[in-house]
């Protein structure tokens, strides 16, 4: 096919190789397919081969982000729209897991507005409300992306993601809506951290009898951030370093530990240190949302060193990536806080 020219390769975003297709030999051997009864087996093929992908990173990534499964849709996001796109006609189950992968990605990578259609337009379709896992882990993912938007349609799908799980039996699902819970309760502009660590302690137990170290790490770094929160910083210190034991056993490598231990220096002074964690926290960042905050209050750290071509520079980083993100307005917005912060310095 190669030497026909009816396939090219390609490098994928990550250097992986990959192979391509030209747009009208697709077309033309879809129209084929067509005309011999042959599509709907084939889109069910191609359907099922990407939630084999799905299954296989759930199963090998220790990240309670699913990096890896990020990673992989950043090359396959054309695979997995045009699959759910199928499936939600034909196949409700497997539209609700390939949405709840691509919820996750679109969280990470954005557009939002697309996340939230995907949201409406999947939980809405036929067979969608079955109580399955498939709907548990999508209800999960929802209530995560729309936090930020909407508090109260996240904890509703939340709490349903939690009821569905334990009347499956699906208790790693248990595990994740107590979490998503957790993180209701502790967001920022809410700050019912009582809330938030009761949620985050009994989902803790429940990941550690699953043996499940990405969900322990996770669980454990976010009673860091409420220990954080409420200036005990010497136990989200040490809770943020058996975060970072966990997930260097593991495997993986947890950037909000370090985002952690980078903000207890902030909080003590130590502008260098502060610095360094974040900026080795980055490094392993896959959330633009979170890399445009952490380049932010870089920014704010530089400039209150007097590293005034730096404090712009993380700065004007931090209002490009919002900007990828939101609209213009919006970025603005965002920024603004640091951005006053450093000309009061």
């Amino acid at each position: 096919l190669l030497d026909k020219s009816l396939l090219h390769r390609e490098t994928g975003l990550h250097g992986e190789p990959r192979y391509a297709m030209l747009e009208t030999v697709r077309e033309y051997g879809l129209e084929q397919l067509a005309l011999n009864d042959q599509e709907a087996m084939l889109r069910q093929r191609h359907t099922n081969c990407c939630l084999r992908m799905i299954e296989k990173a759930e199963k090998t990534d220790f990240s309670r982000f699913r990096m890896q499964l990020r990673r992989q849709i950043d090359s396959d996001i054309h695979n997995l729209r045009a699959a759910h796109s199928w499936a939600i006609e034909q196949d409700s189950q497997a539209a609700l897991l390939i949405a709840a992968a691509l919820v996750n990605w679109l969280g990470a990578r954005g557009p939002f507005e697309e996340g939230r259609l995907l949201i409406a337009t999947t939980l809405a379709s036929p067979g969608a409300s079955a109580h399955t896992i498939p709907r548990a882990k999508m209800l999960f993912e929802a209530g995560l992306a729309i936090l930020s938007r909407d508090k109260d349609q996240a904890q509703a799908f939340q709490e349903e993601s939690l009821a569905l799980s334990q009347e499956l039996g699906y208790a790693k699902g248990e595990a994740d809506a107590l979490t998503g819970l957790g993180r209701i309760g502790g967001f920022s502009h809410l700050h019912d951290l009582s809330a938030a660590q009761r949620y985050f302690e009994r989902a803790l137990p429940i990941y550690r009898e699953l043996h499940d170290l990405g969900g322990i790490a996770y669980a454990t770094d976010r009673l860091a951030i409420i220990a954080f929160n409420r200036a005990d910083y010497s136990l989200a210190a040490v809770l943020a370093n058996e975060c970072l034991a966990i997930a260097r056993q593991s495997g993986f490598l947890n950037s909000w530990a370090l985002l952690i231990l980078g903000n207890i220096a902030y909080a003590h002074g130590d502008l260098a240190e502060a610095r360094s964690r974040w900026e080795q926290a980055l490094v392993l960042m896959d959330s633009k949302e979170v890399m445009a905050d952490t380049l932010a209050w870089m920014g704010v750290a530089a400039s209150i060193q007097g590293d005034f071509p730096a404090a712009h520079a993380f700065l004007d980083e931090s209002r490009r990536l919002w900007r990828s993100m939101y609209s213009e307005e919006q970025a603005r917005v965002l920024v603004a806080p640091h951005t006053a912060l450093l000309f009061q310095t």
